[in-house]
């Protein structure tokens, strides 16, 4: 802007708009919080890339059961953390009878179908606060919190009549029954669990042994001897 001096002598005023500075401002502002909140977004995508990841590890992708992994890495923990509310537990390891002539007769996707099935039929036959995961294979786990192997063995005798009476179809309309073959251990303790594992194992073998579509635990054993 041209002004005159007190001689009528033109002179340059450098005068600052001051919208112009409260725009810059309020623009800087804004530019920051938008650089903020993407930056917050950036910071719970990650974080739920990880949790997912982490949920991804955890599960078993064809049933959505826990898997052996989430055992150790969680609910161990989380049993040595809180023992009054967990321990004693009882181990059951289970084995589909016959799986491979099953997945010979009528093919993997029909395979596939069971295991899905049996984990319905596990989540929905034991207690909601019982851990019931998929093991590998055509094995699984479920883990009773507060439950001795007597207890444990009277849910067991009542679910393996549950699957055995339920009846699955083919696409072929064939009607098709499980059985299975079941070990059952206690742990007193998180450090005990292996070696608990390790007997419901062993219980499991003498279950097939004895011709499948049985429980077997401890007092089985004694009462066999």
């Amino acid at each position: 802007m041209i002004s005159k001096t007190k001689i009528n002598k033109p002179s340059w005023l450098n005068l600052i708009n001051i919208d112009s500075v409260y725009s810059f401002d309020k623009q800087r502002q804004v530019f920051s919080f938008i650089s903020e909140y993407f930056r917050h977004r950036s910071h719970l995508a990650i974080a739920d890339i990880t949790l997912e990841q982490k949920q991804h590890a955890h599960t078993d992708q064809l049933t959505g059961a826990p898997n052996r992994r989430f055992i150790s890495s969680h609910f161990l923990k989380l049993t040595a953390s809180r023992p009054a509310h967990y321990l004693p537990l009882s181990i059951l390891l289970i084995d589909l009878d016959n799986f491979k002539q099953l997945n010979d007769s009528y093919g993997h996707d029909f395979g596939d179908t069971v295991l899905i099935e049996f984990t319905k039929l596990l989540e929905s036959q034991f207690p909601a606060t019982a851990l019931k995961a998929r093991y590998g294979g055509e094995e699984f786990v479920v883990i009773l919190p507060l439950q001795t192997t007597l207890e444990a063995s009277i849910l067991a005798n009542r679910f393996r009549e549950c699957v055995q009476n339920h009846v699955m179809l083919t696409d072929k309309h064939q009607r098709v029954s499980l059985t299975y073959s079941m070990g059952i251990a206690q742990a007193n303790s998180v450090d005990d669990y292996n070696n608990a594992l390790k007997q419901a194992d062993q219980y499991l073998y003498s279950a097939k042994a004895q011709g499948r579509n049985k429980v077997v635990s401890v007092h089985d054993q004694h009462a066999s001897e």
